[in-house]
């Protein structure tokens, strides 16, 4: 089996359409995956990898120098929702650092105190904080 017939042969595993798989790598059309999978391109290292990962398989399976599928999408992390996390909690931090720098030592400790008492309140305090 080609390299082409294994990435499609994934795709169709995984119910994706080619545009599914091509949104998935970031491409704007499904020729390109049509391209990959009827070995029309010449696929460089990083693009198997990229393909693999997309598929939830490594890359020696879509080389063929293994057979089985080793690697399942769904243990693997949401990359895109957990930058979307980061990139939120930094902007937070960042603003509360500009705001903490502005103040002095005795500002500081009365944020520290409500902080605090917040943090030990129902009101403010996330569910799945102990």
């Amino acid at each position: 089996m080609t390299l082409g017939e294994r990435i499609k042969q994934r795709r169709l595993e995984l119910g994706l359409s080619q545009m599914e798989l091509a949104e998935k790598l970031g491409y704007v059309s499904k020729a390109t995956i049509s391209n990959a999978e009827h070995d029309r391109d010449d696929m460089t290292t990083t693009r198997i990898e990229r393909y693999a990962e997309a598929l939830g398989v490594t890359p020696a399976y879509l080389m063929g120098w293994e057979d089985s599928v080793t690697i399942e999408p769904e243990i693997k992390p949401d990359k895109e929702r957990l930058n979307r996390v980061i990139t939120t909690y930094a902007k937070k931090i960042h603003e509360l650092n500009i705001y903490v720098s502005q103040l002095n030592e005795q500002g500081i400790e009365e944020l520290t105190k409500h902080a605090k008492l917040m943090s030990n309140s129902e009101d403010y305090r996330k569910e799945d904080n102990t």
